[in-house]
C-alpha cells in the first residue's frame, strides 16, 4: 500500500509485506511489478502515468505489457482500472491501455444502473 492507496499486481498481498509467498519465481513477474508501481509513485507519478508504464530495455516486467508469446500462450495486460472506493466509481480501459487508453468512467448507484452502463462499451 502507498500512501493509503491500495495496490496490486495480481497477486494476494499482505498489508505488511509479501514475505508470505513461498514461490518468489512463480510469481516474480507480478513482485516485479508491485516493485515498480512503488517506484513510481514513491517519484510522484500519477495513477493513469503508472498503469502506462511499458516495455522498455532495462525493464523485464512492465505495469502495462502488450501481449508477448510465452510457454504459456499468450500473456500480456487485459485491462487497467482505477477504483475510488469513496465516490463509488471506477474508471477502466477497454482492453489493453497502450492500444486502448481511454478510460470509461462507471458509477455505482444502483444495480440496474451499473449493468445498462457496463452494457453499453461491450
Amino acid at each position: 500500500m502507498i500512501r493509503n492507496h491500495p495496490y496490486h499486481t495480481n497477486h494476494f498481498l499482505s498489508t505488511t509485506t509479501n514475505d508470505h509467498i513461498k514461490d518468489k519465481s512463480r510469481y516474480q513477474n507480478s513482485l516485479d511489478r508491485y516493485e515498480r508501481v512503488k517506484q513510481l509513485w514513491e517519484n510522484k507519478k500519477e495513477i493513469k502515468s503508472i498503469l502506462f508504464d511499458y516495455d522498455d530495455d532495462n525493464q523485464t516486467y512492465p505495469i502495462c505489457r502488450l501481449y508477448k508469446p510465452t510457454d504459456l500462450g499468450l500473456v500480456g495486460t487485459v485491462c487497467s482500472l482505477i477504483m475510488n472506493l469513496k465516490e463509488r466509481t471506477m474508471n477502466i480501459t477497454k482492453g489493453n491501455p497502450r492500444q486502448n487508453p481511454t478510460f470509461y468512467e462507471f458509477k455505482l448507484d444502483k444495480k440496474d444502473e451499473f449493468a445498462n452502463q457496463i452494457n453499453e462499451i461491450m
